[in-house]
């Protein structure tokens, strides 16, 4: 004799419809369990289908409003429900009376999917970064496999992009079918022409879980939300608020492919299909769990892929990385994992959007889109601005403010969860290695992707500048690196910069991202740069404040007390000092304790020059400005050629690494490097603004001076005070 389970129908606002009652049947799921409710009470679930009835283990499961415990229809109940007092709460959803057409109906025909971008970049070029021959061999071995009745998961490629948001992924998924069919196989001679036909004539879906078709009302099983999502675009009859509610459109892919392959009079075994399906971080998951909408998915997913009656290729696209990560790491499931690409200045028919807005500032607006990272909706938001205000005079402050506003809107998440993304942005410019257990603040790696300007790359993040501006500019408690001017005045918007400025600002800033209690080795604090023997010490490092010396003081840990820090780290605190005018070497200093709590000096030389630097020149500055166990670092805008094999303790950064010690600051690097000043007799007033130190009040001494007659008094004047 069957067990009885007792249970309790409810309403969506917790008031009992029934009173406790059982059904006699062998229950052994949620699924059997609700359609055996369904039979048991016809007059209250009239007109509720018995898939859209939500199961709870019990009365005290269900007012403390959790989530749902048994959320997947093969959800074992054996443990639940089996006395009165103990009984399954069955949630009734709210009933609604609205007409639709009927499935027998409507009129299902095969209709060209939607674009799933639909923004500006929609119509630039696409920058295609994929590997066309490895995509090739790919398909080709997933055709003769399928031909060949084979359901290995090792023999099909389910093709997979993860990245944040904003950074192409839709994009890729709309050009798949075209680079599929007419880019991967131009050659006559290569793949097989039957695999070519099929693809020539391919059906393609493209689903997705956010534009216009968020909502899974009614809809518990996620194999029915990208079946029913499929079937959607077989019709436009009414929207998808009013398909969802017709339980007969809830069906599971296969069921769709059935059915074009009716309404097309094509066999399976002779249909290839493309199946896009976008923003699957959409759906619930747990850490772990096996039974997430997430993972059933990508099993579904994965189940298609394998042996499916028709042809048929798979790309999906998500944010997250963990679950695939927890699928695939018990899943010898083929998989190509697919990366978008880093965006160059976007064209339109090869014409460079950007060109328009020129008007002679071409380097400043490479510098807009340099700060901008590649990332396609940061270069659309910086597309719309400059776009309004094209046919103004070019002011790159205001651009910068319009687009840091813009790029809020567009990433709200990334406002919302500032300091997490403080946190990550440190692990970027120190270049930490991160994995799935990575935190930033409260946030996990998956996170702090999905808010948005934050890449990963191997094992480390990247972000673009402006993620650096974001933080700089919000109302946060920010820990600033510079005494020497107000927050405020700090101007790390401006892109002419003294190059010494610039080195010592982004040293400070590195040092927050360090700052510990262990020791650290120095190669690692300067990842990048060039090293010569002996610069792989541990030391101490702490937070750093930039401060401008009010005197001049030697660079050289001999010209203090031996055993002591020259910059009162014994009190808790810890300078990095630019030398004051007129010193003659060494730009800046630190003092560093290692392990054994010696102190020696790290010492800094900026030179902007032309041409090579030699290695004779290299060690005389090297003498000057640093002791012999002093580390000693060049910064140098042109190449240096010495063999820093002759140089221990010393190091240097020059034009050949600067992508690899800058990271997001390289381009402001470049550019320092790169483009003359603002020339001081012949510029406009906005113009001189651009340079740090020249403010309103300085451009107007300026103007009231000019003309300058000597390029000196005209380098000096344009710095600043």
């Amino acid at each position: 004799m069957a067990a009885r389970k007792w249970f309790l129908l409810v309403g969506e606002n917790g008031k009992d419809l029934t009173s406790a009652t059982s059904v006699g049947v062998d229950v052994e799921d949620v699924d059997t369990l609700r359609k055996a409710v369904k039979k048991e009470c016809p007059s209250d679930l009239a007109n509720v289908a018995a898939a859209d009835l939500t199961v709870f283990s019990n009365r005290a499961e269900y007012d403390a409003k959790r989530s749902v415990l048994l959320p997947q229809s093969w959800s074992p109940v054996t443990a639940y429900g089996n006395n009165e007092e103990n009984a399954l709460i069955v949630q009734v959803p709210t009933q609604r009376q609205v007409a639709v057409p009927m499935l027998s109906q409507q009129s299902f025909v095969w209709k060209e999917p939607k674009p799933l971008v639909g923004t500006t970049g929609a119509k630039w070029d696409f920058q295609n970064s994929l590997d066309l021959g490895n995509l090739a061999s790919a398909i080709g071995c997933h055709y003769q496999a399928w031909r060949d009745g084979k359901t290995d998961k090792r023999t099909h490629p389910l093709f997979v992009c993860l990245d944040g948001p904003g950074t192409g992924k839709s994009r890729l998924l709309d050009e798949f079918p075209n680079i599929l069919q007419q880019q991967i196989f131009r050659d006559e001679t290569q793949g097989d022409p039957a695999m070519k036909q099929l693809l020539r004539n391919a059906y393609t879906f493209k689903i997705t879980f956010e534009n216009g078709t968020t909502d899974n009302y009614g809809l518990s099983d996620p194999r029915k939300m990208m079946g029913t999502r499929m079937l959607y675009q077989l019709q436009d009859s009414v929207v998808w608020e009013e398909f969802l509610l017709d339980h007969a459109n809830h069906v599971v892919p296969a069921q769709v492919l059935s059915k074009l392959s009716a309404i097309t009079g094509t066999d399976s075994s002779q249909m290839c299909v493309i199946l896009c399906v976008d923003s699957l971080q959409k759906l619930q998951h747990e850490p772990g769990s096996k039974r997430s909408e997430f993972y059933t998915a990508f099993a579904s997913l994965c189940g298609l892929v394998n042996a499916s009656k028709c042809w048929l290729i798979v790309i999906c696209a998500a944010t997250i990385t963990q679950p695939v990560d927890e699928f695939l790491a018990v899943s010898p499931q083929w998989r190509e994992m697919l990366q978008t690409t880093s965006l160059e200045r976007p064209k339109i028919n090869g014409r460079d959007v950007f060109d328009t807005f020129n008007d002679g500032n071409e380097a400043l607006t490479q510098l807009l889109v340099d700060d901008m990272g590649g990332h396609g909706r940061a270069l659309e938001e910086l597309f719309k601005v400059m776009l309004r205000n094209q046919g103004q005079a070019f002011e790159f402050i205001p651009v910068m403010h319009n687009v840091l506003a813009a790029i809020r809107q567009a990433y709200p998440a990334i406002v919302a969860q500032m300091q997490s993304m403080k946190q990550a942005f440190l692990a970027v410019i120190s270049r930490q290695w991160v994995d799935g257990n990575s935190l930033f603040g409260n946030l996990t790696l998956d996170q702090v992707i999905s808010c948005g300007l934050i890449r990963l790359e191997g094992t480390r993040l990247q972000c673009p500048f402006i993620l650096f501006m974001l933080l700089e500019t919000h109302d946060i408690p920010w820990n600033k690196p510079a005494t020497y001017a107000p927050a405020d005045r700090l101007e790390d918007l401006k892109p002419w910069q003294r190059w010494e400025h610039f080195n010592c600002k982004f040293r400070a800033l590195k040092s927050q991202a360090f700052a510990q209690e262990e020791p650290v080795l120095w190669t690692d604090i300067h990842h990048g740069a060039r090293f010569g023997d002996g610069c792989n010490r541990r030391v101490i490092e702490r937070q750093l404040t930039y401060a401008l010396a009010d005197k001049r003081m030697p660079t050289k840990t001999e010209g203090f007390q031996k055993g002591r820090c020259s910059c009162g780290n014994d009190q808790g605190k810890c300078f990095l000092y630019q030398s004051a005018d007129g010193s003659p070497f060494g730009d800046a200093f630190l003092c560093l304790e290692d392990a054994t709590k010696g102190f020696f000096h790290e010492v800094y030389q900026c030179k902007c020059v032309e041409g090579k630097l030699s290695l004779g020149v290299f060690k005389h500055m090297r003498s000057k400005a640093a002791g012999t166990d002093d580390l000693f670092i060049l910064y140098c805008t042109s190449q240096v050629t010495a063999d820093l094999r002759m140089l221990p303790n010393s190091a240097f950064v020059d034009a050949t690494c600067w992508e690899a010690y800058y990271g997001p600051f390289a381009a402001r690097a470049r550019f320092i490097k790169s483009v003359p000043l603002p020339c001081i007799n012949t510029s406009s007033n906005v113009q001189l603004e651009f340079v740090e130190g020249v403010d309103p009040t300085y451009r107007a001494r300026i103007a009231k001076k000019r003309p300058f007659t000597s390029s000196c008094e005209d380098q000096d004047s344009s710095q600043g005070p």
